[in-house]
């Protein structure tokens, strides 16, 4: 049996879940993809507005949020803003007397000098009225100015930042924070509540494996929907849902007599995404008290399992299908029909010979031609190599595979920039994924996979998409998941934008990022 390919498909299996840790709409330029990659799997793919508010911008702020909401207590984290009043301010109100306390205003909010004293209509007649004046004229014409001083302290070096506009209380003051500002810790950040849609670029490579073209830098793209939730002291819950992901094609070389240069592909159907048997990660509470353009936005490691549980989703990974589930499972390990199809695992298709549109069932996220636009890699002036279903070599001629039952988990790690906030909030996030994976560089995305079944195609329904066949020969499914690992991410970035709380897994893989 050709090792070579059964190397590539595991890993390649394995990448498939990569993601799964958006004027016009248009897919990314995807390499891999053969035929006509444009549309949008039958669904709306409209951009669904990047600049829309969801959560959190309806005008209800944490602590002051203008003339609707309740004044912040005046602090400053968690100290109180706070001083003594200055003796010409204690002598002018003791002159006032009996005309009523005067209640002194700032013209300008944002910590103007200018003061103006006003009786609160508790005066008591023609001496309340002189009293005023009387204050003045003792205390000198400095009290005004230290009235005016002592009112706006609490607002020296602007506390509330750019995003709001600080109100004096005497020593103290409030934020009222401006739309797409929230307020953390008195000070108005911008507000990370809502829906957003994120989008990975990934690049694997892999080299040396017989019968196999190498590549480097394969690209491959995920996406997925993310739901933050922000408080007032700048913590950040983040729960992510898969939305899908392409994987790159393996350029078959041939085996002599036996099979032509072919190229394969494999893919996750696009009607499994919003399944309520699909996984749903939550990413550990995130510490962001200052959430604004230019400031660092990272995520720790977390696993994304697909067809699979673990009892530590970061433990130890089973080194055989026969390590899953069983008496003695490596870390708890249990099959998870994570798409309900009634299959162990989650159930990938092969890109049948003659391709597959994404309007087609079972609806891959890219469209195939019948040939590879990516195979054969070495020679782009070649004629394209065409697709056709994985080779299982139990017999000669060899067996081909439709499906594939496996599990997989993904580790990765976000580390980036907040890019940009508008009305609505932070409106886009850019950085690079990383993970514990050392082989395309330190700090790269971690991926594994186990197979506990596959199908293979039948004469009578060769050639069809969702050809059903009957399952593989046990030593087939043993020489599949057997092999070592050697695909690996050398790079992968992402891009997470803000989206409207309506939209939908199909409308993120067809908008543009960012």
């Amino acid at each position: 049996m050709p090792r070579a390919r059964v190397v590539v498909s595991a890993s390649l299996l394995a990448l498939i879940a990569a993601g799964c840790g958006g004027g016009s709409s248009t897919q990314p330029a995807k390499e891999e993809a053969g035929g006509d990659s444009s549309g949008t799997g039958g669904e709306d793919a409209g951009d669904s507005g990047a600049g829309s508010q969801d959560a959190g911008a309806d005008g209800s702020r944490d602590g002051a949020t203008g003339e609707g909401g309740s004044p912040a207590d005046a602090t400053v984290g968690d100290s109180t803003v706070a001083s003594d009043a200055p003796a010409d301010v204690a002598h002018a109100e003791a002159a006032a007397g009996d005309a009523g306390s005067k209640d002194a205003t700032v013209a300008d909010a944002g910590g103007g000098s200018d003061a103006t004293t006003t009786p609160d209509g508790s005066g008591d007649g023609a001496s309340g009225m002189d009293a005023a004046p009387d204050a003045a004229a003792e205390a000198g014409q400095d009290s005004g100015v230290d009235a005016g001083t002592e009112a706006s302290a609490g607002c020296t070096g602007n506390p509330c930042g750019d995003g709001g506009t600080c109100v004096p209380d005497g020593s103290a003051y409030t934020c009222n924070c401006g739309a797409g500002y929230v307020s953390v810790n008195g000070a108005c950040v911008c507000d990370m509540n809502g829906t957003f849609a994120s989008q990975f670029t990934i690049a694997s490579s892999w080299s040396g494996v017989t019968d196999v073209e190498d590549a480097t830098n394969a690209p491959s793209y995920s996406w997925s929907l993310r739901t933050q939730t922000y408080d007032s002291s700048g913590n950040l819950v983040v729960k992510t849902t898969p939305c899908g992901v392409t994987a790159p094609d393996v350029c078959g070389n041939g085996f002599p007599d036996i099979t032509t240069n072919e190229a394969y592909a494999q893919y996750l159907p696009t009607s499994d995404y919003g399944l309520s048997t699909m996984p749903v990660v939550t990413v550990p509470t995130i510490s962001l008290p200052n959430a604004l353009p230019g400031q660092a936005y990272t995520e720790p490691q977390t696993a994304l399992l697909l067809g699979i549980s673990l009892t530590d989703p970061l433990g130890a990974w089973p080194a055989a299908d026969s390590n899953v589930g069983g008496s003695s499972p490596t870390n708890g390990a249990a099959w998870v029909d994570s798409d309900g199809d009634g299959q162990l695992g989650v159930t990938t298709y092969s890109v049948p010979p003659g391709g597959i549109s994404m309007t087609t069932s079972p609806n891959p996220p890219v469209s195939y031609g019948s040939t590879s636009t990516a195979c054969p890699r070495g020679d782009a002036g070649a004629t394209r190599e065409l697709y056709d279903y994985w080779p299982a070599y139990d017999v000669l001629p060899p067996h081909r595979i439709t499906r594939f039952y496996d599990a997989s988990r993904t580790i990765s790690s976000l580390s980036g920039t907040i890019t940009s906030c508008d009305s609505s909030g932070v409106s886009l996030i850019e950085g690079t994924v990383g993970g514990p994976d050392t082989d395309g560089g330190a700090g790269q995305m971690h991926t594994d996979v186990r197979i506990g079944g596959c199908a293979i195609v039948t004469a009578a329904d060769a050639g069809a998409a969702d050809a059903g066949g009957s399952a593989c020969a046990a030593v087939v499914v043993n020489q599949y998941d057997g092999q070592p690992q050697t695909q690996h991410v050398t790079s992968a970035s992402f891009i997470i934008k803000r989206v409207a709380g309506t939209t939908t897994c199909a409308q993120v893989r067809a908008m543009s990022f960012p």
